[in-house]
């Protein structure tokens, strides 16, 4: 509803007046719609100001006077954006010292800009403007955004930013280039993305002293619940994915992992927090202060707009104010709250229930903050069409302490500073960034639960652009403040070590490329999730032609043969002048494995193929064996080598399984063409005198069966001298 902002004064623990109208920030003489509020010292004169975000509309800045009384002056900074602005958060990109905005956007009109706006990067010019650097600084292309936030990703003390954008445009992870400009990297360190990207928050959920980071999609909770809702998603969008390399997007939360490299892990389903509802804002906080930070989530809809019944309803309605009243006339989307306390070691239990927050209604924006100065973060989240929730933190059995930085202007309350906090019981880390969750910002207050522990033995600040102050010894139950350190020479930002290793494939002879041929598998396999064509290319590497250097042989795809690189002296490769595979350039080759099969000490070449134009049973899925001469030069077997299978099949496990002295192969079922999900058929293959005999009925009863296999290998688990297979 398009109605008056409300802000609210404390004038004791927990009583609030709303002074929005005699303050000046009511913003209640038009009837445009508002979204975000940001608190943020923008004048850096000591005093909160509020910068309103609006649909269609100028953005409002309400300078703070002092006075309780506030000014509007978004014209005079160059901040009375006219768009589809959603939020802003405040960050010093470029570390000069002052704190430059982003602003997220989203649908204006659906008519004419159906993929959403460009979002803004605004350099604040240390003038009192800001200027647009959108384009120079490398953000690119028109979204559908929810929130955006900064934080400092690698540990080189520049600011990151992930941007959540709902529907089919991917979200952004723009890495910061140290030179005003930023590079998205979601597609080379993300795994996937949700697809209806809600709230976001960072934090370092398992204390490695390395930011993780949650973005909230609306996954239903019960499995009722979800088959109910919208029809499957986006088949032509995974093929799209599949086809330009688009990072692939899933309607689940995702919660990314840091693992201190350029690549992170998605973790959602193994913490238990993959659906959370139709969720708005997450939050991490460590309510408990056990030392761990914990999860928070608004939940709820002002209509379930996804629900199948509803969508059919109003497609048979031919007018469209007979649609507008289907959807008018259905109930809210009221669900729960939810909560997680962290066990530690990447768990989590669902405490909703049990801490009091399970609030079922539909609820937006969150925030924490310390309202009544007991030292841990209480709640604050807002409601459709009732007043916002306050949930005090009544956890009194953790020791806890907060930090709060007095920074140089003009960033006084140093934003983007990292706080590392050392205990008896480990080391905690946290960033100084406000605008979390989703249309929201919080004070720049770093809250660090200590459980049983008295003091901090260590607290390490490393301050936005340079400079280092180091605690000692600092007793636990005490909000704490620390200024600048003196000096005007700012520590540099600890820089990465380079990196340990070097692509030097292309310089080093290995120009192979697959090329996948498109082949329409989808239209007639309904059930199947995704494409199964080339899944390859897969490599063999070992020394085949005696020379005491490592060969590659790298598998072909459809319509694309296998190439042998011949190992070289100076480290490179050539291409062998052997190349028997070509003539079945046809299969769609899964795996290889370079091993002897016939005693003669010269690695054969084993090589497991599929295709999913095949039909079951084509010779096109038979297995191939190549015999090697010892000199690198490959002959296929004759028939009766190895067993025509007639499977399509991925995996190779060598070893020696009957001790005998030679090597026994297992082969494993990847698809059955044109048949999905059917079970394919694996194989354990007994080596007798060079022949390959299907033993796997007889030394491992259901192994056939074991299902669709992407990976085996054989080890000896047990330590009994005798090899596992692990599937």
């Amino acid at each position: 509803k398009n109605g008056p902002c409300a802000l609210y004064l404390q004038v004791v623990d927990y009583k609030f007046m709303n002074i929005a109208k005699t303050a000046g920030v009511a913003a209640d003489e038009t009837s445009d719609g508002k979204a975000g509020a940001t608190a943020v010292d923008i004048n850096q004169d000591g005093w909160m100001d509020i910068y309103l975000c609006r649909y269609d509309a100028p953005n409002l800045l309400f300078i703070n006077n002092g006075d309780a009384s506030f000014t509007e002056r978004g014209a005079e900074y160059g901040l009375d954006i006219k768009d589809a602005s959603v939020h802003a958060g405040f960050a010093d990109y470029d570390l000069d010292g002052d704190l430059d905005c982003y602003l997220v956007t989203n649908i204006l009109r659906f008519s004419i800009n159906p993929r959403g706006r460009a979002d803004y990067l605004l350099r604040n010019n240390g003038d009192g403007t800001f200027s647009d650097v959108s384009t120079e600084a490398g953000i690119w292309g028109t979204t559908q955004g929810h929130t955006a936030i900064w934080f400092d990703s690698n540990n080189d003390g520049w600011p990151d930013l992930y941007v959540a954008n709902d529907f089919e445009t991917p979200d952004r992870f723009y890495m910061n280039q140290k030179d005003g400009t930023f590079i998205d990297v979601v597609d080379e360190q993300l795994p996937h993305v949700t697809y209806f990207s809600m709230g976001a928050d960072s934090g370092d959920l398992n204390n490695d002293g390395l930011v993780d980071y949650f973005v909230a999609d609306m996954r239903d909770r019960t499995r009722a619940e979800y088959m109910s809702g919208m029809e499957e998603m986006g088949r032509g969008l995974w093929e799209m994915e599949r086809v330009t390399e688009l990072v692939p997007q899933y309607m689940w939360n995702a919660l990314h992992l840091n693992s201190g490299t350029n690549h992170y892990k998605e973790m959602a389903f193994m913490a238990g927090m993959e659906a959370t509802g139709w969720t708005w804002a997450t939050r991490m906080a460590d309510f408990d202060c056990d030392g761990f930070l914990d999860m928070f989530f608004t939940n709820g809809m002002i209509r379930n707009f996804v629900d199948a019944d509803l969508v059919d309803r109003q497609k048979v309605v031919s007018s469209l104010e007979g649609r507008a009243a289907v959807w008018k006339n259905a109930p809210m989307r009221n669900e729960p709250n939810v909560a997680y306390h962290n066990l530690g070691d990447l768990s989590f239990e669902d405490v909703s229930e049990k801490w009091g927050l399970n609030h079922v209604g539909v609820s937006f924006g969150c925030a924490t903050a310390d309202m009544d100065g007991d030292g841990d973060p209480d709640l604050v989240y807002s409601n459709y069409e009732a007043p916002p929730t306050i949930m005090r933190n009544d956890f009194t059995r953790g020791n806890r302490l907060a930090i709060q930085l007095e920074g140089k202007a003009p960033n006084r309350r140093a934003i983007g500073a990292q706080i590392t906090l050392e205990s008896q019981s480990g080391i905690q880390t946290r960033q100084l960034f406000t605008e979390r969750g989703i249309v929201s910002s919080e004070p720049a207050v770093a809250y660090f639960g200590l459980g049983k522990d008295a003091q901090a033995d260590n607290i390490t600040i490393r301050w936005p652009g340079g400079g280092v102050s180091t605690l000692e010894n600092i007793p636990a139950n005490n909000l704490i403040t620390v200024p600048h350190p003196e000096g005007d020479e700012p520590v540099k930002p600890v820089e990465r070590p380079e990196p340990l290793f070097e692509d030097v494939a292309k310089k080093s002879g290995l120009n192979y490329e697959a090329e996948l041929v498109r082949i329409d598998e989808l239209s007639t396999q309904r059930l199947q999730p995704r494409r199964l064509n080339g899944q390859g290319p897969d490599l063999a590497y070992g020394d085949v032609n005696g020379d005491g250097l490592s060969d590659i042989f790298v598998t072909g795809s459809t319509d694309q043969s296998g190439m042998l690189y011949f190992g070289q002296k100076d480290g490179k490769f050539k291409v062998a002048p052997n190349q028997p595979w070509e003539s079945a350039a046809e299969a769609d080759d899964l795996g290889a494995s370079f091993v002897d099969i016939n005693g003669d000490d010269a690695l054969d070449l084993f090589i497991a193929t599929g295709g999913v134009s095949a039909k079951p049973g084509d010779a096109i899925l038979n297995d191939r064996l190549y015999l090697n001469d010892g000199k690198g030069n490959f002959k296929e077997a004759g028939k009766g080598i190895i067993p025509e299978d007639g499977t399509a099949n991925r995996a190779i496990a060598v070893a020696d399984i009957d001790g005998d002295g030679d090597n026994d192969v297992f082969t494993g079922g990847r698809y059955v063409p044109g048949h999905w999900p059917d079970t394919p058929r694996s194989f354990l293959y007994e080596n007798r005198k060079g022949k390959l005999v299907d033993v796997s009925d007889k030394r491992a009863r259901g192994l056939s069966d074991i299902g669709m296999v992407t990976d085996a290998e054989f080890a000896d688990l047990n330590r009994d001298g005798r090899p596992d297979l692990i599937l």
